[in-house]
């Protein structure tokens, strides 16, 4: 966890990419970067730097929210805007199969229906506010969504939930996503 990110200096860079996975959240859950904000306690970022990643995106960058890189941040700030939605938490670990919804197709170019255990985080997601082009089904929680994209003021965020460890990092499919966003938004 890098906290000297060039805040004031985002507007030199065409994309930003924001990812953290289970293990170091264990790591930095126990260190209290996480907690919510509470009086003078924040969150990794700032809700000030939060606003900077928005004002960067408005004016045309792009934003790539991987994992719980769209989660715990203050309520309603410029991270939960750019995601179009908060963290409500997840249920455990379980395998779940994930499906294209056909939406955005350039994003799962190559990708068909696969199973990875990973976590189907529960959010607030206004479905009508963007494009959901990844959803999971389970038994246990029925069908969620894993990948959004949308354009923001002038610029792309997309955000894709699957990598919650090396397992599903592994998984061919989950690397055809990730290959597919990185590219669509370079262009």
């Amino acid at each position: 966890m890098d906290n000297s990110a060039p805040f004031e200096k985002l507007a030199e860079y065409d994309t930003i990419v924001i990812s953290r996975y289970g293990y170091d959240n264990i790591n930095q859950l126990k260190q209290g970067v996480f907690q919510k904000a509470e009086g003078k306690k924040l969150r990794w970022i700032s809700p000030e730097q939060e606003d900077a990643i928005e004002r960067f995106v408005k004016n045309g960058g792009r934003l790539f929210l991987h994992h719980d890189g769209h989660c715990y941040y203050s309520q309603n700030g410029g991270i939960e805007r750019l995601a179009k939605t908060g963290h409500e938490g997840h249920p455990l670990k379980i395998p779940v199969t994930m499906k294209p919804t056909g939406l955005l197709p350039v994003l799962t170019e190559g990708v068909t229906d696969f199973e990875v255990s990973d976590e189907e985080f529960r959010m607030d997601l206004d479905e009508s506010t963007t494009t959901v082009f990844l959803e999971s089904y389970s038994e246990t929680n029925g069908r969620t969504p894993q990948g959004w994209a949308h354009d923001y003021g002038k610029g792309k965020v997309v955000v894709f939930v699957p990598g919650h460890d090396r397992h599903s990092l592994e998984s061919p499919m989950v690397d055809k996503c990730i290959s597919n966003i990185v590219t669509w938004l370079s262009k």
